[in-house]
């Protein structure tokens, strides 16, 4: 597996950006934070669909 985010810093803030966008400009995305998950970068969220909230980490990979 090739870590990306380590060694492709303009794809990670590119990536970061509009991942973080989206949430700021849609109501049914609410961003939590970014993590590391099983060497994964990961961005946790909590999306809302027809008044059910659906959370989980969303893998960047």
């Amino acid at each position: 597996m090739r870590f990306w985010w380590l060694t492709d810093s303009a794809r990670l803030a590119a990536e970061r950006a509009v991942v973080e966008a989206l949430a700021r400009d849609e109501d049914w995305l609410e961003f939590t934070r970014w993590k590391f998950d099983d060497a994964r970068f990961a961005a946790e969220a909590i999306i809302s669909a027809h008044g059910t909230a659906l959370s989980g980490p969303a893998d960047l990979s």
